[in-house]
């Protein structure tokens, strides 16, 4: 662990600015990315997201004919709709 040194032009400002130093090295977090970004929507639905369409509507996430819309872009190998993006990544749920 490397040890920062510190240098006070003012005396009185000193005892109490050392008690606030963290020795620690600074860490800066990016913000998380969109998980929509993460996945190539232009490629045709796969059997493992019509799957997670398949679980959504079981558990009523999704209505019958949005499935029923996943189904035939499926037999055409269509991108996944637009709307239902978020079903397959999970953020359904949170807010917008």
């Amino acid at each position: 662990m490397t040890r920062r040194r510190i240098i006070f032009h003012n005396k009185t400002v000193a005892p109490a600015a050392a008690a606030r130093v963290s020795a620690l090295p600074v860490m800066f977090v990016k913000a998380a990315p969109d998980p929509l970004e993460a996945v190539d929507w232009t490629a045709s639905i796969t059997h493992a997201q019509l799957g997670m369409l398949i679980k959504a509507a079981h558990v009523g996430d999704i209505d019958m004919s949005d499935l029923a819309r996943a189904a035939e872009a499926s037999l055409r190998r269509r991108p996944v709709p637009e709307d239902l993006r978020r079903v397959i990544v999970g953020t359904h749920l949170d807010p917008l």
